[in-house]
């Protein structure tokens, strides 16, 4: 009866007037409530684990390139630098060389040019030591030449070359009258010998070139020979000539030749013509013994 009685309250209850139908809950349904939530949340869970895991995995990869990425470039730009720096001590290398080989180029050129000079000198010396002693010899045998004769020594003042109407000029002034002789040597050359006359300047025994202007002579050649000076007139062709004693002066006059070179003649041919004008020269002639 106590059932019946609570099952009818049970029913009343359950289904009474103006109510619906009521469900009674079960607490098998709410442990499985709590089961899917807690699947939910475990799958969250593994969701967001994976999401972590599959980033940081990302991200570690991403910084393993990097750093892979980073190495290669520094290891790039450690050989570059390293082949830089080979490059340079390459270059300064065959810099240093080339300079080296420079300076042995610059040195050996130095040594070879002062050794030139030095040579120079050296035969300069001896030149002057020679034309010294060539001097001093015919000093003496002037000197001796002078005793012998007994004649006063004459000093030579000038020799030259002069166009005169008509005629060619070779002149020779001394200190004193001149002494001399004149004659023909071969074909083309007139010689004149002055005796006992004396040549202070080596240039008095320098040649003089005339052949550029319109006149028979062609070349005048002074030179020493003990105590005489001589003088050869070389000749462009046979022509008569006249000499002529003016005081100290010993003038040799050749005639033109018939066709003369169609060369103007300079204003003062004299004057170019004159050995006193030349600068002195190293040389001399060496004296006929």
């Amino acid at each position: 009866a106590v059932d019946a009685a609570g099952d009818r309250r049970h029913r009343q209850g359950s289904f009474g007037p103006n109510r619906g139908p009521r469900r009674r809950s079960s607490p098998w349904r709410g442990n499985e409530r709590l089961a899917r939530a807690e699947t939910d949340r475990q799958r969250q869970e593994a969701v967001a684990t994976a999401k972590a895991d599959a980033e940081r995995r990302r991200q570690e990869e991403t910084d393993r390139r990097e750093a892979e990425k980073r190495s290669r470039e520094e290891a790039r730009a450690a050989a570059e630098a390293e082949k830089r720096q080979r490059a340079e001590e390459a270059k300064a290398a065959r810099d240093a060389e080339r300079l080296a080989r420079e300076e042995e180029k610059a040195r050996r050129a130095e040594e070879a040019r002062a050794a030139r000079e030095a040579e120079r000198q050296r035969k300069e010396e001896e030149r002057l030591a020679r034309a010294a002693a060539r001097d001093e010899a015919d000093r003496s045998r002037f000197r001796e030449d002078q005793l012998a004769t007994g004649a006063p020594a004459a000093q030579l003042r000038e020799v030259g070359f002069q166009q005169m109407p008509g005629a060619s000029r070779v002149f020779i002034r001394t200190s004193v009258t001149p002494e001399f002789t004149i004659r023909d040597v071969g074909d083309d050359t007139v010689r004149i010998e002055m005796r006992n006359t004396r040549v202070s300047r080596r240039n008095d025994t320098r040649f003089l070139d005339t052949s550029f202007f319109p006149s028979a002579v062609a070349m005048i050649s002074p030179s020493r020979r003990g105590g005489d000076y001589v003088l050869d007139i070389k000749l462009k062709q046979r022509v008569p000539y006249q000499q002529k004693i003016e005081g100290d002066v010993l003038a040799i006059d050749f005639e033109r030749p018939a066709a003369p070179a169609a060369v103007e003649q300079p204003q003062d041919a004299g004057a170019a013509g004159k050995l006193l004008d030349a600068e002195p020269v190293e040389e001399e002639t060496t004296p006929e013994r």
